[in-house]
Parts: structure tokens; sequence; C-alpha cells
């Protein structure tokens, strides 16, 4: 492995990539090289101290993600790291359940149904024990039972919870569950979300495979911690709690995916639940100028439930953050073309490529769309 690319990372990075033995959070700010450090320290697990590659499991939230973890460690080490397993949570869960899927009740060759063919099979089910799907949306009951797995709730806790509930909702998706789940099972199928809950299932019903795959990792890196949720936390417990020897890469700042399931308290817990972590705080930003992180730093620290930390940057200048309030969405899409135009008139080297905008949802496309056809 090249020394100059360790030699090239600053002190809080080479401090997560040196460590080597026992629990480990990096809270990891925008912009701050996590990829790096993550994919650094894997190789430095495999060149400096011995440890196989296929001793390692590194999870990502993405597929793209694992890939270029993937490339990156082969860039690092000049060989292809055999044997290591990464990837998403999901594609992980995936392929441990094509080993051992039979001991649940499935065959190796189940099908992954994706949201489309479970809203379906939603649909069916609530029809099959008597509701009128018109009147109880399938897409509600989906996502109510998406957020039951994501919280590790079977069927006969949720009925237990929920059958005698005053919201009929509630009432409704307990009777609709378990149908649910019988012919999911009924078509060799798993959801989405059966691909965390079942592993997690087969470990704690299955101590001899459990512990398999606790020998077989010896080291656990996890990237996105804030976004994980109960499922995704109790995997990594049940693996990691042998070795210990667990890395998780996140920012409590940067969470948002709480609507989907994602618990925050993961990372603000981390220390509690693996006793003796270290902490590293990765603060240097790489991707923005001082003015930039100066107003991000005064938003961020508003925020109640967060680790410490503020962010820096060797880049100075830049020009001042605007703020404009508009009357609405019509008239914020007229305000961004004048600036646009205005930019451009000022300066001749700028083009139209040059501009970027960015905006929460899709929808808001819309009224700029409109706007910018008026100008032609």
């Amino acid at each position: 492995m090249s020394s100059s690319y360790l030699e090239s990372l600053n002190r809080e990075q080479g401090e997560a990539v040196s460590h080597f033995e026992g629990p480990i959070l990096v809270l990891a700010g925008a912009g701050s090289g996590k990829t790096r450090v993550l994919t650094t320290r894997i190789a430095q697990l495999i060149h400096e101290h011995g440890i196989p590659a296929d001793r390692i499991l590194a999870v990502t939230f993405t597929n793209k993600a694992a890939r270029e973890m993937q490339d990156r460690i082969l860039s690092l080490l000049g060989a292809e790291p055999t044997g290591l397993w990464a990837g998403t949570f999901h594609a992980i869960g995936a392929r441990i359940l094509r080993r051992h899927a039979p001991i649940l009740g499935w065959t190796h060759t189940f099908t992954i149904f994706n949201a489309e063919q479970s809203r379906r099979a939603i649909k069916k089910a609530t029809e099959a024990v008597g509701l009128d799907s018109r009147q109880w949306s399938p897409k509600a009951i989906q996502a109510h039972i998406s957020g039951a797995k994501d919280e590790l709730i079977g069927p006969d806790q949720f009925i237990e919870e929920n059958a005698d509930s005053f919201d009929p909702f509630a009432r409704n998706v307990a009777m609709v569950y378990p149908a649910y789940q019988e012919s999911l099972k009924t078509q060799n199928a798993f959801d989405f979300d059966d691909l965390l809950v079942k592993p997690v299932h087969l470990f704690e019903a299955n101590a001899q495979i459990l512990d398999f795959y606790r020998d077989r990792f010896e080291f656990l890196l996890i990237d996105e911690y804030q976004d994980t949720n109960r499922a995704q936390f109790r995997f990594v417990e049940l693996l990691a709690s042998q070795h210990r020897n667990l890395m998780v890469v996140g920012d409590d700042d940067q969470s948002i995916y709480g609507w989907r399931g994602a618990d925050i308290r993961n990372i603000l817990d981390f220390e509690d639940a693996f006793p003796g972590a270290r902490v590293v705080r990765l603060e240097q930003n790489y991707r923005s100028t001082d003015v930039i992180l100066a107003a991000a730093n005064a938003v961020i620290s508003e925020n109640l439930d967060r680790k410490d930390k503020t962010l820096r940057t060797n880049r100075v200048g830049g020009e001042r953050i605007t703020l404009a309030a508009a009357s609405g969405e019509t008239d914020e899409a007229r305000w961004i073309g004048d600036q646009i135009e205005d930019r451009l008139v000022s300066d001749p080297v700028l083009t139209y490529a040059d501009v970027a905008i960015l905006y929460r949802t899709n929808a808001q496309s819309r009224a700029l769309e409109d706007a910018f056809r008026r100008r032609g």
C-alpha cells in the first residue's frame, strides 16, 4: 500500500485509520473524507495487520458506494481484496438468506418482492381478510407494516399490541399483517424489509449460525450509521458482540431519514451500546468555503440532540450567502430567473451550464420550469 496515501491523511483521519481493535465511532462531518477513512482503514487492516479480507464486513447504504469502496481498496492494495464482504444491509441480508432460507421455511431460490409487488400482495391480503382495499389504502398499510418491521415487530406482537386498539386503522393492519406475511411465505418470497428482519430472526434463533458469522467477521465497518434503524442496529449488535471490532462512521447532524425508520439514538447512544468505544471527530471540511461553513455551523448548533463538533476549512473567502423571502413559488421562480440573468449579463464568461438549482422535492421544479419557459 502506498505510504504517500497514508501521509496525505489529516491528524483525525490518521487517528481513525490507525485504530486497530475495539469499537470506534467516527463522527464525520460533511465533506470530511469519510470514504477515504473507511477504505484506507480496510486496506490498513489487510496490509499492515495481516487481517484476511474475508474476515472483514463493510456495510454501505448504496450499491454505488459499495462498488466505489471496493475500487478504492483495489487501488490502495494493488490487488483484489478477495473474500471481502462489502454491500448494503439489504444485499448482505439477502446473501445470508440465500444460504440459510430453508431453516426459516423458504427455499434457496426465494424471490425478493419490490415495492409494487409487495403492495399488490398487501391488497390481496386486505381483501382476503374481508376489508375493502378502496377504503383501506394498501399503500398506507404497506407503510405501517414496513415501520413495524423496522422496529422488529412481527405479526404476533403487532396483533397483541393493536388488535384491541381504539384506532380502526391499526386494528385492520393487525388483521392484514399476518395474512400478508403468510402469503409471502406461500409464494416463497421476501419483501425488502424482510432482508433486514429475517437475518436477525435467523441469528437469534440459531446460535450455531450466529457463531459462524461472528467468527467469520472479525472486523465490521458501517457507513452512514446515523441512518440505521432498529433492525439494522440489532444485526450489527449481534455480529459485533464477540470481537467488538466495530467501526461506525456517521454524522448525527446529517440524519434525515427518521421518516422512514432511522433512529438517531443509534449514533447518539453508541458509547452506551458499546462500552469503552473510542470517538474520533473528523472536523476538517474539504468541500466548502469558510463562509458556507460558518452559516452551516450556526444553524446546526441549534439542534437539540447532537454530538458536539464544529467543521473548519482552509478554503477562505467566497460570496456571502443571500437569503431571499418570496411571497410564493411563482415569485420565488421569478426571482431566481432574474438572478441568473443578472449573473450572465455581468459576467460574459458564465453560461447556463455553470448554474445549478437545488430544491427539496421534484414537485417544486414545476414553477421554475414555467418561469424559464416564459423567458424563452
